[in-house]
């Protein structure tokens, strides 16, 4: 008996080291991974607090980066690489253009050549070539100056050189919204290039100012297609701004001489596709810019685009550009309070050859002119519009000159004149 119970006492006293082996062994290994992630933490709060150790390909020198480290996103995911941050130089993010541009789902098609040093970026429409060193870039085949030049430089705890480039200038010129946020140092790339060709052209990322339509103050639903600035003119759909409008013109469009015709009361103005000259009443009249077919390749619909302010004071109206508000300011003289802009878009598909057919039209009722006068009729017909009325003053200075602009090309009545009273020196007083 007394043998039996040894036994078993041997045998709890043996369980109970095993257990308390097995405890040991767990703490140990707690304590060697605290310390692994002590250490890790250790070595981060060092590099961070010591910089971005970089060698500098232009200077040939090892130095250490102490700015902010740049993260990026795309539509709001990170896709910059947390060992080779971008690095802010003059208030500019530069960005590796092989991470950001080429092999993120922006999928731009970049090549580097080493020998010239240049870096070419492709996508949506534009072609980008940075080179080195060099402020200046090449885009589409035109120079434009860049902010800060594009640099190549080697992560040294990477083991990896990267060229960065100016993000924002590369990220706009291809089409996409760029927003800095300095709380977090990120770049935010957003949205999607607005692609569109001109009279059935080469389709590219349209990256200038988009603009809206108001029509005595109402504004007009553009749907599928914004006003568009290019060459410094508004241009504006003709259908929609025009006929689909409480402006109610006869709008109709020709395929195949490609003729755009927009009658209004008396006036009857005709234009083509690619052609300044446009017929006014009988008389020909030249534009600073030819109407053009757009097509919007994100909806695959097209549109007849002409120049906003020589269409509308053609017809009749007063135009005017609000800069503040990126907006074309039409206004009839008419007593009418409905909302008759124009429906929404509903366009799915297009042919640039037969554009803008097919909306209907709303209905218009007559307002009452408050206030017109005579024109010059001398100026009649001319685009121009503008005329100098000459005073007393000597040949060689500008007292006595003052340019009058009508501010239509064929009404004899007029609404508005504006004036431009050049001097050499400031006024003194105005009286009236």
């Amino acid at each position: 008996m007394e043998l039996f119970m040894q036994k078993i006492i041997d045998t709890t006293t043996a369980r109970e080291k095993t257990t308390r082996n097995r405890l040991l062994l767990l703490k140990l290994g707690c304590t060697v991974i605290v310390a692994l992630l002590l250490a890790c933490l250790s070595v981060t709060g060092v590099s961070a607090a010591s910089g971005l150790k970089i060698y500098d390909y232009q200077s040939k020198k090892n130095v250490t980066y102490t700015g902010k480290q740049v993260k990026v996103t795309l539509n709001g995911e990170q896709i910059s690489k947390d060992d080779t941050p971008g690095i802010i130089m003059d208030g500019i993010a530069l960005l590796s253009y092989k991470d950001i541009f080429a092999n993120s789902p922006i999928k731009a098609k970049c090549v580097y050549n080493k020998p010239e040093g240049t870096v070419t970026i492709k996508g949506s429409g534009t072609t980008i070539v940075l080179t080195i060193n060099s402020k200046t870039a090449v885009v589409n085949g035109k120079k434009v100056k860049m902010p800060v030049a594009p640099i190549k430089i080697k992560y040294r705890f990477a083991d990896v050189a990267k060229i960065l480039v100016p993000s924002r200038f590369v990220a706009e010129t291809l089409g996409y919204k760029y927003t800095w946020n300095s709380s977090n140092s990120t770049a935010a790339i957003e949205g999607n290039p607005f692609m569109i060709s001109i009279n059935d052209g080469e389709e590219f990322a349209y990256t200038g100012s988009i603009a809206d339509v108001t029509i005595d103050d109402t504004k007009v639903s553009l749907g599928n297609m914004p006003s568009l600035i290019i060459d410094n003119i508004t241009m504006v759909r003709a259908k929609r701004v025009f006929a689909d409008s409480k402006i109610n013109a006869k709008y109709s469009f020709d395929s195949k001489d490609q003729t755009i015709t927009l009658s209004k009361d008396e006036n009857v103005l005709k234009m083509k596709i690619g052609k300044k000259t446009a017929d006014l009443n009988g008389k020909s009249v030249e534009m600073n810019i030819a109407p053009m077919i757009v097509t919007n390749h994100n909806t695959k619909s097209s549109f007849v685009m002409v120049p906003g302010s020589f269409t509308a004071s053609a017809l009749g109206y007063d135009y005017s550009w609000n800069q503040s508000k990126r907006t074309s300011e039409i206004n009839t003289h008419k007593e009418d309070s409905s909302d008759q802009t124009g429906k929404d878009d509903s366009e799915t598909g297009g042919n640039p050859l037969d554009p803008e057919l097919g909306d209907d039209s709303v209905i218009n009722e007559k307002g009452t002119i408050l206030r017109q006068w005579r024109s010059n009729e001398a100026l009649l017909g001319k685009s121009s519009n503008v005329h100098e009325i000459a005073g007393k003053g000597q040949a060689t200075e500008d007292i006595g000159t003052i340019s009058v602009n009508l501010s239509n090309v064929n009404q004899k009545m007029l609404n508005v004149e504006t004036y431009q009273f050049p001097a050499t020196m400031p006024y003194g007083e105005v009286t009236s």
